[in-house]
């Protein structure tokens, strides 16, 4: 395992470097211990500056890209103090203004609190869009036209001193069955306490809030039957009384009864009571909060989409219906029925308190669906000139206010259209201004009291906020980045270079000694023909001398041929490597041209004892060609053939037409070319591994290499399919003259040359 996954990282380096793997697996590794540490050295010289340079470059940039955004966000703050001082400012001056004009009004309104006064004050005071005025329990004096609930704001029970103990009592004994309810578990305790608080309060809406904390207690019990009759109680005895937090104590009690009937089963009644509760939210949407309105709506939904599943329901669609109506329809706005149980509320827990008359406005505002609210009230003194009796609201025109600020703010502030103020509600929302849709908040504080529930802000374009350095900085970037990989990509290309650059110098030195031992072999051999011959020829009366002289003459003989075709072979290379390959086309019979072929390699076979098995039809269409270059690639192929067949003394040629090619075939049933090196044989000095473990090793790795290049300059094509133990099939293919082809080869050499094709199917080429 160690060894292949070596033999991997090693080829994956070849490849990488554009050199042929096949040579990791053959008889010699050119590339060395000592030269993997230089290439390794010098890659580490280049990586760790490289690396290191880029990151103290990219650190660098962050740092500056900080440093601005540092000095930009200090420049926006130092606008949004500019801004919120002027703000505090401009509001202050105006919050004076109507502050002066209430205290005149209501001065005037205490020796006389006629309506038409107050018509005439909003009249006058453009910033006012409407005002309030309660001067005692249950008594508005304004606006006129208002019903009150007058059990809830009975003078009998608000406003009396005994009220303030039952509200401390209320509150003991609240806490006491909280306690028991939900830190001991004792609901039957609880359920007591809630009852004696019922029992013993007049107050209405302290009465309505035990019955909503005895049906609660009553559900965790499990006793519902008696949960909703105390829900049902409520809603018929105290339709329109808030809980201390202001809220409709009907809409708990409704939505509570609808949960006890799905317990109960019930699912037809559950639902017709949450379309029921859906329809009082609507209708009274304009006397409650846009978040109690959304809250009792969504517990609405999730309780309806429940029970429309339900199988008990007669007509679920028909209640489906009723409900995406109701829920389609908007919040009606906030009508004076709010504010002035808001203004109601207020002075209840003023009185309860027993707060002291101060003068001073407070402020509160809030969400109104579409719009927001600004609302300013003030407590009036009572008879007594110490406590407080009564209380003024008026609610402020914030359009108006928007608009007369903001244009304020533009003559002092000399922003520009890049930037602008604006005033954000406790939600985010935008009270003065607007958000363009490519703006974002840069900067933003609280404003100061009494209107710190708002914030100010400095609203930019996003654009206008830099993501990066700037120009500088992005062009700094990018010429480190093109720095380090043109560092990478230069050491890539020159350790690529200086490989390949090893590589060749290693094919050339086994070239050199390959042509040296070729060279060597039948000079040795004649040297020692010619010694014995020279015997002979001294003693012409030995017996049988002139046979063994003819036999030595004819090893001479064979090898100077096989001197000559070596030479020939080396001569006829270094030809084509300068482009002077001579060519002498003509049209010529290709049969006869495989015939010549053939004799001319017979008597080389028979003197290794092979026979040549030839199918060459007798007639075939005229080749533009050079005769004796494509004997040249015939006896090439032989060659081979002959060398790497082994033990099977048998070599086929066949030649046939296909389509607008003339073919011809050399196959052997030798030791094969393994796959992975059949797009390499071609290549000048290389030897297969088949090559170097054949029986008869020899020759300068250019045969096959000077077949590729005579086939290419005759515009034909190679074809291999070879398979290990099995043999090897070379298929070459020239192309008959007609059209383009003729007029190519015209000139003695064709323009395009057909590519080689290696083919690596099992299934032998030839006819």
């Amino acid at each position: 395992m160690k060894q292949q996954l070596k033999n991997r990282f090693r080829s994956f380096l070849f490849r990488l470097f554009g050199l042929n793997p096949a040579a990791l697996s053959s008889r010699y590794l050119f590339f060395g211990r000592r030269e993997w540490l230089l290439v390794g050295a010098f890659f580490l010289l280049i990586l760790i500056p490289s690396a290191l340079l880029g990151y103290l470059s990219w650190r660098a940039i962050e740092n500056e890209k900080l440093l601005a955004r540092q000095r930009l966000e200090g420049s926006y703050r130092q606008v949004l103090v500019l801004a919120s001082r002027e703000v505090n400012r401009e509001l202050s001056r105006i919050e004076s203004k109507w502050r002066k004009s209430i205290r005149r009004f209501l001065e005037r309104v205490a020796l006389d609190a006629n309506p038409e006064l107050f018509d005439r004050f909003i009249a006058h005071e453009p910033l006012i869009e409407s005002c309030f005025l309660l001067q005692g329990p249950g008594k508005l004096v304004y606006p006129t036209g208002v019903k009150l609930t007058a059990r809830q704001w009975s003078p009998g029970v608000w406003g009396a001193q005994a009220h303030a103990l039952e509200f401390q009592h209320f509150q003991q004994l609240k806490d006491q069955g909280e306690e028991l309810e939900y830190q001991r578990g004792d609901f039957e305790g609880a359920i007591r306490i809630y009852r004696r608080l019922y029992r013993e309060l007049k107050n209405p809406q302290l009465k309505a809030s035990a019955l909503a904390y005895l049906g609660r207690a009553q559900m965790k019990k499990g006793d519902l039957q008696a949960a909703y009759q105390t829900f049902e109680t409520l809603l018929k005895t105290y339709p329109e009384v808030r809980d201390l937090n202001n809220l409709y104590l009907r809409f708990l009690a409704q939505l509570q009864m609808a949960s006890i009937l799905e317990i109960q089963g019930q699912d037809e009644a559950a639902i017709r009571r949450l379309v029921a509760l859906a329809d009082d939210l609507h209708q009274r949407s304009d006397a409650i909060s846009m978040e109690q309105y959304n809250y009792f709506m969504r517990r609405v939904t999730t309780l309806a989409t429940r029970l429309l599943t339900s199988q008990k329901i007669r007509d679920p669609q028909s209640y489906r219906r009723q409900l995406e109506q109701l829920s389609r329809q908007s919040k009606k706005r906030i009508s004076q029925r709010f504010f002035i149980e808001f203004l109601m509320r207020k002075l209840y827990e003023a009185t309860v308190e027993g707060k002291r008359y101060r003068e001073k406005i407070h402020y509160v505002s809030g969400e109104t669906g579409d719009d927001y609210y600004l609302l300013g009230y003030r407590f009036t003194p009572a008879a007594n000139g110490q406590t407080v009796g009564g209380v003024f609201g008026f609610k402020v025109d914030t359009r108006e206010l928007n608009r007369l600020l903001l244009s304020r703010l533009r003559e002092k502030l000399k922003l520009g259209s890049e930037l602008q103020i604006a005033v954000q509600t406790q939600k985010g929302d935008f009270l003065l201004g607007q958000l363009r849709p490519a703006d974002q908040i840069l900067a933003s504080t609280s404003l100061e009291k009494p209107f710190d529930f708002w914030r100010v802000a400095v609203v930019g374009a996003a654009s206008w906020l830099p993501e990066t350095g700037g120009f500088r900085t992005v062009l700094g970037l990018w010429l480190v980045s093109l720095l380090v990989i043109s560092i990478f990509a230069g050491a890539y290309l020159f350790i690529r270079r200086a490989v390949q650059e090893a590589y060749l110098a290693q094919l050339k030195t086994d070239f050199i000694s390959r042509v040296s031992h070729e060279l060597r072999t039948p000079l040795a051999s004649m040297k020692m023909m010619a010694e014995l011959l020279s015997l002979e020829l001294q003693d012409q009366n030995t017996a049988g001398g002139a046979a063994s002289a003819q036999a030595y003459a004819g090893v001479i003989q064979r090898e100077c041929d096989r001197l000559n075709r070596l030479i020939e072979n080396m001569m006829e290379w270094l030809r084509q490597e300068k482009g002077r390959r001579p060519y002498q086309f003509n049209f010529e019979d290709p049969a006869l041209v495989f015939h010549n072929a053939l004799e001319v390699f017979k008597p080389y076979a028979a003197n290794y004892g092979f026979t040549v098995q030839a199918s060459i039809p007798e007639e075939l269409p005229e080749l533009w060609m050079d005769a004796d270059a494509i004997i040249q690639v015939i006896i090439n192929l032989l060659h081979n053939a002959v060398k790497f067949s082994g033990d099977h003394r048998e070599v086929s040629f066949a030649a046939g037409q296909e389509a607008d090619f003339v073919w011809f075939s050399v196959t052997d049933r030798g030791v094969g070319i393994p796959r992975d090196q059949q797009k390499q044989i071609f290549e000048p000095y290389f030897q297969s591994n088949a090559q170097l473990n054949a029986p008869q090793q020899g020759g300068m790795g250019l045969g096959l290499t000077l077949v590729r290049q005579i086939v290419e300059d005759h515009n034909g094509r190679i074809e291999v399919n070879s398979k290990p133990h099995e043999g090897t099939t070379v298929r070459i293919l020239l192309p008959i003259p007609g059209g383009e082809v003729q007029s190519a080869v015209s000139a003695g050499r064709a323009e395009k040359p057909v590519s080689q094709t290696v083919q690596s199917s099992d299934t032998p080429i030839g006819p």
